[in-house]
């Protein structure tokens, strides 16, 4: 059994409670944390190189001319860490592969691997966006943290 590491809850003020942000800041949050919401295409599963089973988001775009792979940091989840770059991304003509790290969220793991083992997850991702889009779509990586 896998055991995940809880990243806070779903709505926005649970995203966002330890924060003090100012209006203007909150109301940007909301709506692009809305929009994320409101523009996903698919939830897609990957294995991982040692059989973790790795789930991620995707948001597509209409004549995407490449793929971003966007990966979280440390105890936090691509959705909250990325929420204001996804749509400036995807207005721009990407496809968007928004990954749980292994051990958060819905992606199984027991231990958060610091790097050793997610940047073979990064591979296993950048191959499922070569087989979801054809090999000659270009793929970009954007990450935080680890």
């Amino acid at each position: 059994m896998a055991i995940n590491i809880s990243v806070g809850g779903e709505s926005f003020e649970e995203q966002f409670s330890e924060y003090r942000l100012s209006m203007a800041t909150e109301t940007r949050l909301r709506s692009d944390f809305d929009w994320f919401d409101e523009h996903r295409t698919r939830e897609i599963c990957a294995t991982s190189r040692d059989g973790l089973r790795l789930m991620a988001t995707v948001i597509e775009a209409e004549n995407a001319r490449g793929v971003i792979l966007l990966f979280h940091g440390y105890l936090s989840n691509a959705r909250r860490d990325f929420c204001m770059h996804m749509k400036i991304l995807h207005d721009a003509g990407y496809h968007l592969i928004v990954p749980d790290q292994r051990s958060h969220s819905r992606s199984e793991g027991k231990y958060i691997c610091f790097g050793t083992r997610e940047s073979e997850d990064v591979t296993v991702w950048r191959e499922t966006a070569a087989e979801l889009y054809g090999k000659d779509m270009p793929v970009a990586l954007m990450g935080l943290s680890m």
